[in-house]
């Protein structure tokens, strides 16, 4: 029984990683560009990987530099998918009771890298042209060593879709290291370090408002959330309520009165659009509006957002004056 669900286990690994190339090369994966915190993401991967890494003896050590409490401008769950995938492969292809590092390095003003080290048997110089190449397991499909062929390939896509890049180096029996280098979220780093907020080297939009405006803001990046709490929290006629998920915020769109509403096109368990929908069927929430907002800046996203019954869609990161510029419209 234990072989069988090993066994079925493998397959759906198999048929998981051959659907996200699928995806990747049809253009339907997408990502959700926004500052992750790699101190809630390391961590977790270290946690996840650990039982893994002790079946084969394999002691994980790390090198953060304090630079786990950077932000970087990636997708959360892809970031992990990329960082639980380099030292997946660090442990399946390092020898019994080898090492693995895994070290943050800021190699210049705008990047940050993630670099994960292992002390395995390495990747022969005749064969590192073919590391990218999708389904080539560089001869390991002779060995027990499990794998599609597929992962490398997969990170790396995904690491470029986060506007990242991907590379490494080895040598055959002394092992490899891989590192991807993703763009830092340099204004909150900033303001982080000198406690103070910039919104824009614009000028700011006035906005004069004669009453209290109750809005409701369904998002569940805490960055986020705080980065528009800052915003609005310069009007104190604008009265914020936040709803970190997707159920919680119909609820309160139904249950409390609202004048507008900020949604996240890109939630779990029920996107932006989804909830759009339910919101303008239902007579005591339809005739809110409602201004999307996503990370997904291509051309056919934004005008996805405009075709739909939003009352206006945003990129993210948040034009300020833009967003202020609505409340304007909207309010007076």
């Amino acid at each position: 029984m234990r072989e069988i669900r090993k066994v079925g286990e493998h397959l759906l690994r198999l048929i998981n990683d051959v659907l996200d190339l699928a995806k990747i090369e049809s253009g339907n994966m997408t990502v959700s560009l926004e500052p992750v915190l790699l101190s809630r993401v390391i961590p977790e991967c270290l946690t996840l990987m650990q039982p893994q890494a002790d079946a084969r003896a394999i002691k994980i050590h790390t090198h953060l530099q304090n630079l786990d409490q950077h932000f970087v401008i990636a997708d959360q769950v892809r970031l992990k998918q990329v960082i639980l995938n380099l030292i997946s492969n660090a442990v399946k292809y390092n020898y019994v009771g080898g090492e693995i590092e895994l070290s943050l390095f800021q190699p210049n003003m705008k990047q940050l890298r993630i670099q994960v080290k292992d002390t395995g048997q390495g990747i022969p110089l005749a064969k590192q042209s073919e590391v990218f190449q999708p389904f080539n397991r560089l001869t390991a499909e002779n060995s027990n060593i499990e794998g599609s062929g597929v992962g490398l390939v997969i990170t790396k896509q995904l690491v470029e879709m986060m506007n990242g890049s991907l590379h490494f180096i080895s040598q055959e029996n002394k092992g490899s290291t891989f590192w991807i280098d993703l763009p830092l979220a340099c204004d909150l780093e900033n303001d982080k370090a000198n406690g103070v907020h910039r919104f824009s080297e614009e000028k700011p939009v006035e906005l004069v408002l004669n009453r209290q405006y109750r809005i409701l803001y369904i998002e569940d990046n805490p960055t986020n959330i705080r980065l528009m709490q800052q915003i609005l929290s310069r009007y104190p006629e604008l009265y914020l309520d936040v709803a970190e998920e997707a159920f919680l915020g119909v609820y309160k769109a139904r249950s409390l009165t609202f004048d507008l509403i900020i949604l996240d096109v890109n939630l779990p368990g029920m996107d932006g659009y989804e909830v759009l929908g339910v919101l303008k069927q239902d007579p005591q929430t339809q005739s809110i509006p409602v201004i999307g907002l996503s990370a997904n800046a291509m051309p056919h996203d934004i005008a996805k957002g405009k075709s739909s019954d939003f009352y206006d869609y945003l990129t993210k990161p948040v034009e300020i004056n833009r967003l202020v510029s609505l409340l304007k419209q909207l309010f007076n």
